[in-house]
């Protein structure tokens, strides 16, 4: 019966655990007694909540698998705790996950969407879900459209080729709109707000945005930059450890986003509560990536540069330009320098010229 599991939730035996969640929610919602009034529909919706609370346990490793790759999906924190056969947890949860379901059938659909059941699946799919649905439209709409007022009944046509050759992606999602609950969309996205693995990339990328945008434009050397990014990391980490209550996303955004906030909200503060301004001027000259040789035409594939008498040479950020465009034709550069809050001096912006001499 266990392998039959996998058949009613309509996954394969190779699912993640996600995969089976999505599959989960879309089947109660098809089963559930409130929406579906054929008559055994409160039986497959026993079956449908019985086959998830098993694969759940069985991904999670409360459950040996039978299989090899099932033994080899666990985890060591998995290794470690004691496992259920198939047979044991039919004898001591099965029943349980029946009458669970029971009583989830005998609730409006609207309060079973409130049980912990419905909302252990992530929302993540199902706001996944709803932009694959606009993107599909805006593929099928807007692409033949941008082609034709770029390149009028040419780019019209590939644009329709490219259309046709992709309906394999946007197709079965405009197919299945049913599936898409759109009136979800602001419960899904509050959702994400609240949930930790966001607030992990959120506060990584907010980190890595506060570097390259004030790290790199204040005057420290670069080593004292990432020592200083890194230690806090570490030091994070550390100390995360010794909270064994805490799941591993926990200590994660323990020790990449809140202990890293402190030397990113000290080189904020330091930048942002500047003052005394001064203009700096400098001749440069661009540096070949490719040979390494200083190139003083000012025609070089490289946006770093090295100012004239070895200035700032400490202070690689003040040097290295993204916009390559910008440097390309120049060969001087103003820097407005001002004296940040804690007295580190701090780059506020720039401004390219050429001269003649």
């Amino acid at each position: 019966m266990s392998s039959q599991y996998y058949e009613v939730l309509g996954v394969s035996k190779k699912a993640s655990l996600d995969q089976i969640k999505k599959a989960y929610r879309k089947k109660a919602k098809k089963f559930h007694p409130d929406i579906n009034k054929a008559a055994d529909a409160h039986e497959q919706f026993v079956l449908i909540n019985e086959a998830y609370e098993y694969l759940e346990a069985l991904r999670k490793g409360k459950i040996s698998g039978s299989s090899i790759s099932s033994r080899r999906r666990r985890t060591r924190a998995q290794k470690r705790r004691p496992q259920k056969t198939y047979e044991e947890w039919k004898r001591e949860e099965r029943a349980k996950a029946q009458a669970r379901a029971r009583a989830y059938a005998k609730m409006k659909y609207e309060e079973y969407k409130k049980t912990e059941a419905y909302k252990t699946a992530s929302a993540f799919y199902d706001l996944t879900d709803v932009l694959f649905y606009v993107l599909s439209w805006l593929i099928l709409i807007g692409v033949p459209i941008l082609g034709y007022t770029l390149n009028k009944w040419v780019g019209f046509g590939m644009a329709c080729f490219f259309v046709f050759v992709s309906v394999g992606f946007w197709g079965p999602t405009i197919q299945n709109r049913s599936d898409i609950e759109f009136k979800e969309v602001p419960k899904m996205i509050s959702h994400l707000i609240g949930a930790r693995i966001i607030w992990l990339f959120g506060g990584v990328l907010l980190h890595l945005f506060i570097f390259f945008k004030v790290g790199l434009n204040t005057l420290l050397p670069l080593p004292i930059l990432l020592g200083a990014l890194i230690s806090t990391s570490f030091i994070g980490f550390v100390l995360a450890l010794k909270r064994k209550e805490w799941n591993q996303l926990s200590k994660y955004l323990y020790a990449f986003v809140v202990f890293p906030s402190i030397w990113s909200g000290l080189l904020l503060i330091n930048f942002m509560l500047s003052s005394d301004p001064v203009v700096e001027t400098y001749a440069f000259n661009h540096y070949r990536i490719s040979d390494g040789n200083l190139d003083g035409s000012g025609k070089s594939n490289s946006s770093f540069i090295r100012l004239e008498e070895g200035k700032y040479d400490d202070y690689p950020g003040v040097r290295f330009f993204f916009n390559y465009k910008s440097v390309e034709k120049a060969n001087r550069i103003s820097y407005k320098i001002e004296d940040g809050l804690l007295g580190i001096r701090v780059v506020k912006s720039y401004q390219f010229s050429r001269s003649l001499e």
